[in-house]
């Protein structure tokens, strides 16, 4: 395995799953990173907006695909925000959240990039 775990991408539980199947978890990834600014500008503009049962379903539904392909820093983060929305939380500090989660997805981007590389040679 070519990728240390780090809280941007626990690589190992994740293969653990997958039966060390690297090749259908860069699918996975690929495929959630392809939506994935669409659903973070859902969950910026609601938080944005003041709207606590759009960032609580956007937060808990990007939550769970983040932790099930292992990316504990970014799960983390919408984990916050989803008690944020579920709690009807003060979303003033929301926007540190959004950008939080926006560069911690970049970090486990960065590291699925450099694996697929790695399976291409």
């Amino acid at each position: 395995m070519s990728v240390k775990d780090s809280r941007d991408l626990m690589i190992s539980e994740v293969l653990e799953r997958l039966d060390g199947d690297m090749g259908f978890f860069l699918e996975l990834a690929t495929e959630f990173l392809a939506g994935f600014e669409t659903s973070w500008r859902q969950l910026k503009d609601a938080v944005e907006g003041g709207d606590h049962e759009t960032v609580h379903f956007e937060a808990h539904s990007l939550k769970s695909a983040l932790a099930n392909l292992g990316a504990v820093s970014a799960a983390e983060i919408c984990g916050e925000l989803e008690k944020l929305g579920r709690f009807r939380g003060d979303l003033g500090g929301g926007g540190r959240l959004i950008s939080g989660l926006w560069e911690a997805v970049g970090r486990f981007q960065g590291l699925v990039a450099a694996e697929e590389k790695k399976s291409v040679v």
